[in-house]
């Protein structure tokens, strides 16, 4: 008996601990809810001969897949700075020794004619403020600041009043922008990083900086997440082989040698996806032969090297948000607004149309499925290959302007709680280039537990009128930092159900949660207790109402414990024996009574 109560014991231990993690993956399954995600980095691939690809940014293994590659006009020394306009998918590309701007369409990479930069001679860092609306640019070795509102429609930059701005120091290289907290940080081929507030680029010629950092070595590229809190820098420009990583929480900063041999041919283009923390880079000089793009993670990992389409490349430009190649523009849906649960149905809505001025042949869609889904349909002849666990649809041809949408139902494996299931979608055809989307389903984790028990936390379902009753949780949202505890009779409850008018047994109001635990508490004293079936309600939020996921019910179907009459002790050998004793001592003097 010991044996079985210790392994139980250890069993709900387990149980708790891991109820801890389910509730956050409840949370994160919650925010992340049907994510879709289609993005692509952008990257001046060799300045000279001014390539501009598209790459489809992906998880683990490939991290990059190049998608495309436009080579536009020359108007200087080559191309150096890249930026994206993402409300509108426009790519802004400058020159060395010019002010004029080439533009392009980020979803199909083809040009959209130039503009020029007001007052500007020698372009090099520029940034877009999707929030403002307005481009940054820097003139190469100056502290000229411009600031430009940007028209979308007309494709035309207009100065800002006083633009162009000083910045308080000269030198100014490379540029990146934090929108979250209005920050223009602001490098000048020195260890230090000097930062700017946006909103002081207005009614004064002269901007003051707002602070600085210094890094580990020098910078004239620079990148920031503010989502995570770090600086990113490096050097190939001035003979360094270092991405930098400054951590603005701590201070702290690290370092990684992105070329081994030593040759001064380091980070030259600089970006962060915002979405993954993933840093992305370019490296080589102008005159080495290093010329590679690099992602790595924020504890600069190295996740993936590619040469491919790569000649002597410069800026990188990730949009913030979902932006990418896709002439086809597939466009991937789950439906699902929460969470799933496992053996639930999942409907794919794939739509696309043809962007194109002209028509395109063979249109194909390939979708890979997870390997934690069941293929149950899919509609307009999609066909499915058990071996591969895709579905592919032949569409044939597809005019200019035509659009179509096709549909794939899948049922979630059993076993799947707290598991994502990550779905991606490619679209092709005989005239475009593959491009990919994405879509992130979350299962929902186990819900958290509730369930009476003993004074030790064991589980306990049978009582008399002569026992306390004690009630114990776990997995509940961290968050909550105390909940009420009801007593009801046995109840079959489903989502939503109200207390009001049920009549409460026992409660305990405001119980303490610790880490998403509660209990074990006595919620009904044996001076109280009635002989009956009963449940017990743990209303995490409070509500007067059962939000399954979030409170739980002690067996919402069964009764989750009986209390019964007082129980008949139980008697000891030596009780026994006495008994025996007794019972004789009658049945003889029983006897004699009757012959007398």
């Amino acid at each position: 008996m010991d044996n079985k109560k210790n392994a139980r014991k250890a069993i709900t231990s387990r149980m708790r601990f891991l109820g801890i993690f389910a509730v956050l993956f409840v949370v994160l399954a919650i925010a992340m809810a049907g994510t879709a995600s289609a993005k692509s980095l952008y990257v001046i691939s060799d300045m000279r001969e001014v390539n501009i690809s598209a790459w489809d940014l992906q998880g683990s293994p490939n991290y990059m897949v190049w998608q495309y590659t436009n080579t536009v006009p020359d108007y200087g020394w080559g191309a150096v700075g890249l930026a994206i306009d993402g409300n509108a998918g426009i790519l802004f590309v400058t020159y060395e020794n010019s002010n004029t701007i080439q533009l392009l369409n980020a979803y199909n990479m083809a040009d959209e004619d130039t503009t020029t930069a007001p007052g500007a001679g020698d372009l090099a860092g520029i940034v877009y403020d999707d929030g403002k609306g307005k481009v940054y640019a820097v003139d190469r070795r100056t502290n000229d600041l411009y600031v430009y509102d940007w028209n979308a429609d007309t494709k035309t930059l207009t100065a800002a009043p006083n633009s162009p701005f000083q910045l308080e120091y000269s030198g100014a290289y490379g540029i990146a922008l934090d929108e979250t907290n209005d920050y223009l940080y602001v490098t000048s081929n020195s260890a230090t990083i000097y930062y700017y507030n946006t909103g002081d680029f207005s009614g004064t010629e002269t901007i003051t900086a707002a602070g600085s950092y210094i890094m580990p070595h020098s910078a004239t590229s620079v990148a920031v997440d503010p989502d995570r809190n770090y600086l990113y820098s490096g050097d190939g420009f001035g003979g360094s082989d270092y991405l930098d990583q400054y951590n603005l929480t701590d201070g702290t900063n690290a370092f990684v040698d992105v070329y081994d041999s030593g040759s001064g041919q380091g980070v030259i283009g600089l970006d962060v996806d915002l979405d993954t923390g993933y840093i992305y880079i370019t490296t080589g000089a102008q005159s080495g032969s290093y010329h590679h793009l690099k992602a790595y993670n924020t504890s600069l990992s190295p996740l993936d090297d590619e040469t491919q389409d790569i000649g002597i490349p410069t800026d990188i430009a990730i949009p913030a948000g979902e932006v990418s190649y896709s002439p086809l523009h597939l466009i991937k849906d789950d439906g699902v607004s929460g969470c799933v649960n496992p053996e639930d149905t999942i409907t794919y809505t794939l739509d696309y149309s043809n962007d194109n001025a002209y028509t395109v042949h063979n249109v194909t869609i390939n979708d890979s499925l997870p390997y934690n889904v069941t293929f149950d349909s899919a509609s307009d002849g999609g066909t499915y290959d058990s071996g591969t666990h895709n579905v592919t649809w032949n569409l044939g041809d597809l005019l200019s302007s035509a659009s179509g949408s096709v549909t794939l139902n899948v049922t979630v494996n059993s076993g799947t709680w707290g598991t994502t299931l990550h779905n991606t979608a490619t679209i092709d055809s005989n005239e475009t280039n593959p491009s990919s989307n994405s879509v992130d389903t979350s299962v929902c984790a186990l819900p958290p537990t509730g369930e009476s028990t003993d004074s030790d936390g064991w589980t306990k379902n049978e009582y008399t009128t002569e026992e306390d009753v004690y009630a114990t949780g776990s997995g509940f949202n961290p968050i909550f930092a105390n909940m009420n505890i009801y007593v009801f009779d046995d109840y079959a409850w489903t989502d939503g159900d109200n207390i009001a008018g049920y009549t409460i047994y026992a409660s305990l109001m405001s119980v303490p949660v610790t880490g998403g635990n509660v209990g074990p508490v006595i919620i009904w004293e044996k001076k109280d207790t009635k002989i009956g079936e009963y449940d017990i309600f743990f209303d995490a939020n409070k509500n007067g109402i059962y939000d399954a996921g979030i409170d739980a019910i002690d067996d919402p179907n069964h009764p989750g414990f009986t209390i019964s009459g007082q129980e008949v002790p139980a008697l000891t050998p030596f009780g026994l024996l006495a008994l025996v004793g007794l019972l004789s001592v009658i049945a003889v003097l029983t006897i004699r009574k009757k012959r007398e």
